[in-house]
């Protein structure tokens, strides 16, 4: 009985777990509100590198990146390149705003992905956060570190 009940419950949870992933390709990116890439909800499953992070959310704050002196195509360029490298779905640029998104493999869980070139103070702010759910087991967090990472190696 106890074993018939274990394998109910672990089905329920991949049903739910794969309909979540479903229902995430649903959303689109957050965008911008006042020149700024919007805030994060109140979930551990969003970081945001804007100065507006209260900090009671001192767990979704990040640190924008500078710009290399590079004109503003050659700058788009490098990160849309490593944006493909990392795996992004379709990056594009819009001005200076730039939203993609990436799925996780096995339930299709659908991220968004925005940055913000800030030229006038040389900086790069960028967004990551999950569509559904409550927690990310901070895949976010990860996510941006890598792209940091990817930025480095890159000459940034």
């Amino acid at each position: 009985m106890l074993l018939k009940t274990v394998v109910v419950l672990a089905i329920a949870v991949l049903v739910a777990m794969f309909a979540m992933g479903w229902w995430s390709h649903k959303g689109i990116p957050a965008g911008l509100k006042n020149g700024q890439l919007m805030e994060c909800p109140d979930t551990p499953n969003c970081v945001n590198s804007e100065d507006y992070i209260p900090a009671t959310r001192s767990d979704a704050k990040i640190d924008p990146i500078p710009l290399p002196d590079k004109p503003l195509a050659e700058l788009q360029d490098d990160l849309i390149k490593i944006l493909d490298h990392m795996g992004a779905d379709s990056p594009g640029w819009q001005g200076d705003y730039l939203a993609t998104r990436f799925t996780s493999r096995v339930f299709r869980f659908v991220d968004d992905f925005e940055l913000r070139l800030d030229q006038t103070n040389g900086m790069l702010h960028v967004r990551s956060a999950s569509r559904v759910g409550k927690s990310d087991f901070s895949a976010n967090r990860k996510r941006y570190e890598a792209f940091r990472a990817q930025l480095q190696q890159a000459g940034w």
